[in-house]
């Protein structure tokens, strides 16, 4: 009996010990009491059946007293996993000492989530992408008669079919049932627009089908962080907060600027961003974890106009009719796949005539124009042969003429958030260039990049553009990284402060 109570001792200790290392704090909650609780009445069970087993066997106290540690450390961890995980179901704050539990959405093409669990020591979750679009059925009536309606709105596919609330009782289509074949039955509407909500009700459907089929939680347990492009007008937050605070019933929001979300997640404090996203191109200085608002700057030239120019190139030079709302998420995809960023291009009276286009020569292409070429297949199998359009797409980018449009080129962008920083600022900002946005994928982008800012900044005037593989979901990951400081709940707006304070509780908190 005082081997086994000796043993239970030093398991319990091994265990306090692994709590305090992997979560500060833990041994105060009542949480970490039950914990302890279960984890002694496992451990003495275990201590017990080695007892036997030396008695039984014969086996060395050695070698008992070796595997009661081994076990002490393999359960202290293993049932700080599972109650971890047991406390995500039902802890909405942190008053028992715990950390939150965290969502993490992005305003963009697509909507990605996180969701932050408290396990230690552990690689977050992947994350849960889905496409920032809705679809209404075309021929609602033909479609009831059939299967085809109930096939759309098969929950746990992908898609949803909303009832009453807030949003109407539509029938809305949304998640991977957009990317199927299925689309074409489809009317797909796109409620985010340059950076901002303009259909409330078709992004409620985003957001239930988020947080019933994407993320399997209930709004009412966690708090959500969003971010947001930087000079977006005050009324989106405010009609943001309302959805959020009485529809979802969330118990807080945060509300952070997306460029500064990125250049945390490239691990830097003090830098310019470049993110081009779908609807919106944005740069925003950051100096020391704080952005410098009067600096920023913002195009409404990106991504949707890349897909839009390839829309109407593969119809005027090469036949193909791709202009439909769901004809728009395969030339999204084509883009994707097939385009890139030419590092000499000279525009020549592009739009007149539609297909005058010439490049500089460059070594690595010239007398080549089977090199330019990239094959494409399509749903309906038939094989697609994209040349020069697959480069004329992305130049709207540096060009924004070539649409009618009176923004700037990204470079143009970036240059001029930087001349309006400070000047004792400036060499430190082109040093620390970081490109977000999935539309900064496109082959070729940071080298153009840097040859575009290199004829606009002094000839002695260093540039370093930091480029990360995963800048699609920047925002997301830099959302995920500042939301799981300790000194983050400070800046969190809670649904009480809310109800009290009204919209100024939102303007004190989100600037």
């Amino acid at each position: 009996f005082i081997h086994l109570c000796l043993a239970w001792s030093l398991l319990l200790a091994s265990y306090w010990l692994l709590a305090e290392i992997y979560d500060p704090g833990t041994s105060e909650s009542i949480w970490a009491l039950t914990n302890s609780i279960v984890y002694s009445i496992v451990s003495i069970l275990v201590v017990w059946l080695l007892s036997e087993a030396e008695q039984r066997f014969r086996v060395a106290p050695v070698i008992v007293e070796g595997f009661v540690w081994a076990i002490s450390l393999l359960l202290g961890y293993s049932w700080k996993l599972v109650f971890t995980e047991a406390q995500n179901a039902v802890m909405d704050t942190d008053r028992w000492g715990l950390r939150i539990l965290t969502s993490v959405m992005n305003f963009g093409l697509m909507v990605p989530v996180y969701f932050r669990y408290i396990l230690p020591k552990m690689d977050p979750p992947s994350p849960v992408q889905i496409l920032s679009a809705v679809g209404y059925p075309k021929y609602r009536k033909v479609m009831e008669s059939g299967e085809g309606l109930s096939e759309l709105t098969k929950t746990g596919g992908g898609s949803g079919k909303i009832g009453t609330s807030s949003a109407g009782s539509k029938v809305a289509v949304v998640g991977s049932r957009l990317e199927t074949s299925a689309r074409g039955l489809l009317d797909i509407q796109y409620p985010i627009s340059r950076g901002s909500v303009t259909d409330w009700d078709g992004m409620e459907h985003i957001w239930r089908h988020v947080f019933s089929e994407g993320l399997k939680c209930r709004s009412q347990e966690h708090p959500v962080l969003i971010s947001e492009p930087p000079l977006n007008p005050m009324v989106h937050r405010e009609k943001l907060a309302e959805c959020l605070f009485e529809v979802f019933k969330v118990p807080a929001i945060h509300i952070a600027s997306s460029p500064v979300l990125s250049l945390y997640a490239s691990g830097r404090t003090t830098g310019v961003v470049l993110d081009i996203g779908d609807g919106v191109s944005q740069v925003m200085p950051v100096y020391d974890g704080y952005a410098v608002g009067h600096a920023a700057t913002r195009g409404e030239t990106a991504g949707r106009n890349v897909t839009e120019w390839l829309q109407l190139s593969l119809k005027r030079q090469c036949g193909i009719n791709l202009l439909s709302t769901a004809d728009r998420e395969i030339v999204r995809t084509m883009k994707e796949d097939c385009c890139a960023v030419s590092l000499h291009p000279a525009v020549q009276g592009v739009w007149r005539g539609g297909t005058e286009w010439e490049f500089d020569k460059d070594p690595r292409r010239a007398g080549a124009k089977q090199a330019l070429d990239h094959t494409y297949e399509l749903p309906d199998g038939s094989i697609i042969n994209i040349g020069l359009e697959r480069y004329q797409a992305p130049e709207i980018l540096f060009n924004p003429t070539m649409g009618a449009s009176a923004d700037q080129g990204v470079h143009l962008l970036l240059d001029e958030a930087i001349q309006k920083s400070d000047m004792d600022l400036r060499r430190t900002l082109l040093q620390n260039v970081v490109l977000a946005g999935g539309s900064t994928l496109f082959p070729g982008f940071g080298e153009r990049l840097l040859g575009e800012m290199r004829k606009l900044v002094p000839k002695d005037a260093r540039i370093k553009i930091c480029a990360p593989p995963e800048r699609k979901l920047s925002a997301w990951v830099g959302g995920s990284v500042v939301s799981s400081l300790s000194s983050f709940k400070r800046v969190w707006l809670t649904r009480e402060e809310y109800k009290d304070g009204g919209l100024s509780a939102l303007h004190r908190r989100t600037g």
